[in-house]
């Protein structure tokens, strides 16, 4: 074997994946009693989801995907009037840059990897872009 492969980061020494499975098992044992406490009851995360971590978080997790070197033309003529539409059905961020060859223009969109399959698919649909690059 190589030596990367026999390194091993210190989290997952035995030592330590006994102690990870101790307070999974404490942690699951201490929603489990909740839960028992207080059938029925919904968890409010909606101070948590609007917190600045949260949405630090949330920011970082983005994923990206561009679509490489689409004609201006196409982008005005079959992109730009459904844009809105896309943006809404897939609540992904989508903007333009200008690309290295002239008369054209990137993609890119930004989101969840949900909201980018679905600003893919809708864009492919609309457009026939080939699909776009990470």
């Amino acid at each position: 074997k190589s030596a990367a492969l026999q390194v091993k980061h210190e989290l997952f020494s035995d030592s330590k994946i006994s102690l990870m499975g101790t307070n999974i098992q404490q942690v699951q044992k201490d929603c489990a009693t909740y839960l028992s406490k207080h059938p029925g009851q919904k968890i409010d995360d909606s101070k948590f989801v609007s917190s600045p971590a949260y949405k630090e978080i949330s920011e970082r997790a983005k994923l990206r995907r561009v679509f490489r070197a689409v004609r201006s033309e196409k982008i005005d003529e079959k992109i730009l009037p459904v844009l809105g539409r896309i943006c809404f059905e897939s609540k992904c961020t989508i903007r333009f840059s200008d690309s290295m060859l002239e008369g054209t223009n990137d993609i890119v969109l930004e989101g969840s990897w949900k909201a980018l399959s679905i600003a893919e698919h809708l864009l492919c649909a609309v457009a026939s872009l080939p699909a776009p690059v990470p």
